[in-house]
């Protein structure tokens, strides 16, 4: 006889839930967290067994499971973020959504290349060239986070007497890291980091309300 897995909790949504967890899942000043979250209750909807949605929306089977539970529980409320202990949570879910919004829909003076200011100092220093990417190009943070994770973990570990030397590490760790490739896993609590992005949005000289 076959065994049966985990009983999942039965979860279905009103047309009304439905539609504010798409809109939630749309809009791009949702927290990455929050959205994720409801990707996770839409997927459940669909009578998909929590190994299923895992895999469908990249996270970790407990995490869908917690998510499910808590949702049948709680309904839309319980997808936020409970109180952690220590000191009282200084960043509101406006808050979070505020900051998101301008962090993404609003320039800082002089942050971009087009802007006089930018233009002339680099006439003025023809040394510096800028080498642009197309406007979305996230995929180049990944990029930036894999030499930081060789620079941390084998570079500045290591002791390379020639250049050779330093090639065949770096081609070790790269065959290593291949044959056993892990996610990146974000340990850094969301409220610190907003709370830091909010510090330094007020200390930008025209940042967009």
């Amino acid at each position: 006889m076959a065994r049966m897995g985990r009983p999942k909790a039965e979860l279905v949504l009103t047309a009304q839930e439905r539609d504010q967890l798409e809109e939630l899942v749309r809009r791009r000043s949702t927290p990455q967290a929050l959205a994720l979250r409801c990707r996770i209750v839409l997927a459940c909807a669909t009578g998909a067994t929590n190994r299923e949605v895992a895999r469908q929306v990249g996270a970790e089977e407990h995490t869908v499971g917690k998510w499910r539970a808590r949702f049948v529980r709680d309904r839309l409320p319980g997808l936020g973020d409970l109180p952690r202990p220590g000191g009282p949570r200084t960043v509101s879910d406006k808050q979070v959504a505020v900051v998101v919004r301008r962090t993404l829909e609003s320039t800082p003076k002089n942050a971009t290349h087009k802007t006089a200011a930018v233009k002339n100092w680099l006439l003025a220093h023809p040394r510096f060239h800028l080498h642009f990417t197309s406007t979305g190009s996230s995929w180049l943070n990944l990029v930036e986070r894999w030499f930081a994770e060789l620079t941390n973990k084998r570079i500045r570990r290591g002791v390379h007497t020639s250049v050779q030397a330093l090639e065949r590490d770096i081609r070790t760790w790269i065959k290593t890291w291949n044959e056993d490739p892990r996610p990146y896993v974000w340990v850094k609590p969301a409220d610190e980091i907003l709370e830091r992005l909010a510090s330094y949005l007020k200390r930008i000289p025209d940042s967009a309300d």
